[in-house]
C-alpha cells in the first residue's frame, strides 16, 4: 500500500511518529498526522493549512490542551491507532475517486477531515476552522470545481476538459475528449510538463511546467518562437528555481494533477485554436493560452526575462501567418 505514497506523504507519517515520540505517546494518532502535515511545509496539505493560518506552534499548543505529555518512554516505531488506519483508508479512497494513482499529502488531509470524531478534527474546530471549508479548499487547490449549491462536498472524479464536435467550447453538440484535439506535439508538451514538475519535486503541474514543456519539446511552433527570443531550457529552469522552490526529494507516480491556472491555460488554448479556425490544438495554441493570464508563474518568468507578453503573442501569430 505504501508504495503508492509520495515521498512527501511518507515523510508526513515519519514526522507524525516523531511528534508522538516528542510528547512520549505510545501510539500515532490523528493529532500526530495533523502535526506531520503542518511540519512537512511544502506539500498541498501544508499549503492549504497555511492558508488558514494553521502553524506548528498553534497546533502543538492545541494538542497539549487536549492530550497530556506523558513520562519519557522510547519506542522507535509507534503503532497507529484504528482512527489513523481509517484515515489512510479514506486517503486511498479519496485518491481513487480523484483518479490519482498516488497518495499525496492532499489525500491524507482529505482522509483526516472525514474522521469528524477524531482528535485532529477537534483541534481544527477549536482553531476556528470549518472542516467542509477546509475540504473545499483542498479540492480547489487540485483544480476541482466545488458546486456553489452544495454546502458539503463528496469526492468526485476530476473530469477531463471537453469541447464540442463543432469546436465550440460550451456550445450544443456531442462532447468529445480534449485529448482527441491535441496534436502529438501538444500531448508531448503536457507529458514533458509532468516530467519537469517531477524534476522540481512538485506535486502538481503548474503554468511554469507547461512553459518548460513547450521549450523542451524543441520542434513545435512554440519552441521555435521561444528560441527566437533566446529562451533556452537552462535559463527558464533557473528562473523557475528563483520563483518556485524545489520540493524535498519525492517519488511522484504517474500523472500529477494540474493547478486551476494550468487547466485554464488549456481552456484558453482551445479557444485560441477555435478563433484561428484550426481543427486541432498545437503547441502554438498552448503558448497563446499561456500568454493570456499575466498573473501566472509562467507569465512572471517571461516578464523577468525581459519579454513583453504581447510581443511574444505577436511573434506566434506572425509565425502562423508566414
Amino acid at each position: 500500500m505504501y508504495d503508492l505514497f509520495t515521498d512527501r506523504a511518507r515523510l508526513v507519517l515519519q514526522l507524525a511518529n516523531q511528534e508522538a515520540q516528542r510528547v512520549n505517546h505510545e501510539y500515532i494518532g490523528t493529532e500526530h498526522i495533523l502535526l506531520g502535515l503542518v511540519m512537512e511545509e511544502t506539500g498541498v496539505a501544508a499549503n492549504v493549512l497555511k492558508n488558514f493560518d494553521i502553524d506548528l506552534r498553534r497546533t502543538r499548543l492545541e494538542v497539549q490542551k487536549i492530550l497530556q505529555i506523558l513520562p519519557h518512554k522510547v519506542i522507535e516505531k509507534l503503532p497507529q491507532t484504528p482512527k489513523v488506519k481509517k484515515v489512510i483508508d479514506h486517503a486511498i479512497e479519496e485518491a481513487r475517486n480523484l483518479n490519482h494513482n498516488y497518495i499525496g499529502t492532499e489525500h491524507l488531509l482529505l482522509g483526516l477531515l472525514r474522521e469528524e470524531e477524531s482528535v485532529a478534527a477537534q483541534i481544527l474546530i477549536n482553531l476556528g476552522l470549518n472542516l467542509e471549508v477546509v475540504r473545499e479548499e483542498v479540492l480547489k487547490s487540485l483544480g476541482h470545481k466545488v458546486p456553489l449549491e452544495e454546502k458539503s462536498d463528496t469526492p468526485e472524479a476530476l473530469r477531463p476538459l471537453i469541447v464540442r464536435r463543432e469546436g465550440e467550447v460550451g456550445g450544443e453538440g456531442e462532447p468529445v475528449q480534449m485529448d482527441g484535439l491535441l496534436t502529438d506535439r501538444a500531448r508531448l508538451v503536457l507529458e514533458l510538463a509532468n516530467q519537469e514538475a517531477q524534476r522540481f519535486n512538485h506535486e502538481y503541474i503548474g503554468t511554469e511546467h507547461i512553459l518548460l514543456g513547450l521549450r523542451k519539446e524543441r520542434c513545435g511552433v512554440a519552441a521555435n518562437v521561444l528560441k527566437w527570443f533566446d529562451l533556452d531550457l537552462p535559463r527558464l529552469r533557473l528562473e523557475v528555481e528563483q520563483i518556485v522552490q524545489c520540493g524535498p526529494n519525492v517519488s511522484s507516480f504517474g500523472k500529477l494533477p494540474p493547478t486551476p491556472k494550468a487547466k485554464k491555460v488549456v481552456e484558453y488554448a482551445i479557444e485560441e485554436a477555435h478563433v484561428l479556425n484550426n481543427a486541432s490544438v498545437g503547441t502554438e495554441h498552448l503558448l497563446l493560452g499561456l500568454l493570456r493570464d499575466q498573473e501566472t508563474v509562467a507569465a512572471q518568468i517571461l516578464i523577468n526575462l525581459g519579454l513583453k507578453l504581447e510581443d511574444v503573442r505577436e511573434e506566434v501569430l506572425k509565425t502562423l501567418r508566414a
